[in-house]
């Protein structure tokens, strides 16, 4: 009935020539309705006055022009930019923070360069009870989560240094490296990999915690995904190792085959020992701060020494007994690393296979050439391509400071003084 009355009414004013919306449609209906129903006068003039003030109260509100929205197609150039401002908001600027164990300096008995050296090597290097404690720590890591897994699962640990040393960054950068290689993870393939690895360094993580062990930090933004515990103390009452968990990884068992093929060149290996212990304290090892990784400073070790000739250029030391033997000694070989890369240009992709891959060109960031490391067992595959504008600069600061303290004749305590952040 209603719509019939609107019909009318809509035809009526046709009519007379009168186009009107559905509200001054339904207000003369109103209209025509009020004077035809018997109502007393009071009733009329009660509905009047009704009818005036909602008119008065619609003329009140502001009117609010909707403008529709327009899709804007982006080029490949505003998607570049836009991931880089969102990536540049991801990099936290690192600030001093309370800690409960300050750390120091490392202090030497030996006086002199050379003898700070030689004792610092001889603390780095593998005893056979460290061995055995890494051993211990890798069993029960096998014992807790080999149980967990369905079909061909192994569980190797490497180490390359001391890890009771107390170096600075000790947790953040662990010297051992335990990682689980399940078959079952090759079933999966694509981007559900990813996930899929990441879901088991969950579960072996939490199966971890609850056998003892100390959840410290996760790392999963890197090509590999990592996480950081500490293992439970041992029964004469030492701390707990701090080692890194990952599932499926190469790059532990490749920096273990690098290190003991350099071991056939004493002063190679050695050289490896100090860079990546400089790296660690200074800060600069951080992977998950953007920096190079340690796998990474000790492919920047193996390149230099191809470069002034103790190590054959491309992949042949795997193998062979190097045919050159240094002069120097290891801490003439140090300084003589930082020097190298204080004015290395990074313009030049770094790759120890003797020959780079045509498919790595030269990358920059903010303007300045950026290192370009390639992976000898990945042809292709740039190793610091994490690194941004703030570890860049944090790397060019380091190897520069590392260079004026080695010039002026600084001790090597002074060199591997722990960096401590800015205060905030």
């Amino acid at each position: 009935m209603p719509s019939m009355q609107l019909d009318s009414v809509r035809s009526l004013l046709r009519n007379f020539g009168l186009e009107a919306d559905l509200r001054t449609q339904c207000i003369i209906l109103a209209g025509i309705l009020t004077a035809v129903l018997p109502l007393e006068i009071h009733h009329l003039v009660a509905m009047v006055l009704g009818a005036a003030g909602y008119m008065f109260l619609q003329k009140l509100e502001p009117t609010v022009r909707r403008r529709e929205p327009q899709v804007k197609r982006r080029s490949s150039s505003d998607m570049e930019k836009k991931f880089q401002e969102k990536r540049e908001v991801r990099v936290m600027k690192e600030v001093k923070k309370p800690s409960v164990v300050p750390v120091q300096a490392p202090k030497f008995q030996a006086t002199g360069f050379d003898a700070e050296v030689k004792e610092l090597l001889q603390n780095l290097q593998l005893t056979n009870t460290v061995r055995a404690q890494v051993d211990s720590i890798t069993q029960r890591v096998k014992d807790l989560l080999l149980p967990i897994f369905q079909g061909s699962t192994t569980l190797e640990g490497y180490a390359l240094a001391n890890p009771l040393t107390g170096t600075a960054f000790g947790v953040a950068v662990p010297d051992v490296e335990i990682v689980v290689t399940s078959g079952s993870n090759a079933q999966v393939v694509g981007p559900e990999a990813a996930k899929y690895q990441k879901s088991l360094i969950r579960t072996c993580t939490d199966r971890l915690v609850t056998g003892g062990f100390k959840f410290r930090r996760s790392a999963f933004r890197g090509n590999e995904p990592k996480v950081t515990l500490i293992s439970p103390p041992s029964p004469d009452g030492q701390a707990g190792i701090p080692f890194n968990l990952s599932v499926n990884a190469m790059t532990p068992s490749r920096a273990q085959r690098i290190f003991e093929a350099c071991q056939r060149c004493p002063c190679a290996a050695e050289l490896l020992l100090l860079e990546r212990r400089w790296a660690k304290d200074r800060g600069i090892s951080h992977a998950a701060k953007g920096h190079l990784s340690p796998y990474c400073w000790m492919l920047l070790g193996i390149y230099y020494l191809q470069e002034v000739g103790i190590l054959e250029p491309g992949l042949g030391f795997l193998n062979s007994t190097p045919k050159t033997k240094s002069t120097m000694s290891s801490a003439e070989l140090f300084k003589s690393f930082m020097r190298f890369y204080a004015n290395f240009s990074w313009t030049e992709v770094v790759s120890v296979r003797g020959h780079r891959s045509k498919a790595l060109p030269m990358r920059m960031v903010d303007g300045v050439a950026a290192p370009v490391i390639e992976d000898p067992f990945e042809l292709g595959v740039d190793l610091a391509n994490g690194m941004h504008s703030q570890s860049l600069q944090r790397l060019r600061d380091e190897l520069r400071r590392s260079c004026e303290l080695c010039a002026r004749g600084a001790s090597l305590a002074e060199l591997l003084e722990p960096w401590v952040p800015p205060e905030e």
